[in-house]
């Protein structure tokens, strides 16, 4: 061992006289200097918030990230599927980076009976429950060919109702149901980022009692 570093390794800690407390200790090299600790009775303020309620959760906790979308020149009846093949009843509308809207089965219908594909929406009902018949093939073409022809952009919602992620879910809650929606796309600086569900927040409140 070198000299110089045998004497530095040898030389004594100073000690501050008895009562007396350095008014800045600086930690030896490699270490951290420990905290004063507090006066008896009293909790740090970051340790106090730790100990109070913990954190509701937010959008961003329950929140769906891995999105199915769809454009606005999509035909309806390549969405239907979509919606489908995917278990779900809406996606977000978009066009590049931008948000447009979004479409939803509800939207579906509506626009078919307001092309004349429906007289009204309750006639897809009468339609699963008569029995077969050349009426019922002769509506069902009708329908299909609507389908096909309808684009997105001319039965989605738009603008749409957003929701930004650090939001809580109570307020999502609230505005679906104001909004009489299902599901909200989640923002997050002007981009999309996520949708959450009535579900999904019905199942996270659920899941907190």
């Amino acid at each position: 061992m070198p000299a110089e570093t045998a004497a530095r390794a040898t030389l004594p800690i100073p000690v501050p006289p008895i009562g007396s407390v350095p008014a800045h200790p600086t930690p030896s090299r490699g270490l951290s200097a420990a905290p004063a600790p507090p006066p008896r009775g009293s909790i740090p303020v970051s340790q106090g918030k730790e100990v109070g309620r913990a954190r509701s959760p937010i959008v961003r906790d329950v929140m769906t990230t891995n999105l199915v979308t769809t454009g606005t020149d999509a035909r309806l009846d390549s969405v239907a599927r979509l919606l489908r093949y995917h278990g779900i009843s809406g996606v977000p509308v978009v066009k590049g980076v931008h948000l447009e809207g979004v479409l939803s089965e509800k939207d579906i219908l509506r626009t078919l009976a307001e092309h004349g594909g429906l007289s009204v929406a309750s006639e897809i009902i009468d339609h699963v429950l008569e029995a077969p018949s050349q009426d019922r093939q002769v509506r069902r073409a009708r329908w299909r060919g609507m389908l096909e022809r309808l684009r997105v952009q001319e039965a989605m919602t738009s603008p749409a109702v957003t929701i930004t992620e650090d939001a809580s879910l109570d307020s999502a809650l609230r505005w679906m149901l104001v909004k009489h929606v299902q599901r909200l796309p989640v923002m997050a600086g002007g981009h999309l980022v996520g949708i959450i569900t009535r579900g999904d927040v019905m199942t996270s409140l659920e899941g907190e009692r």
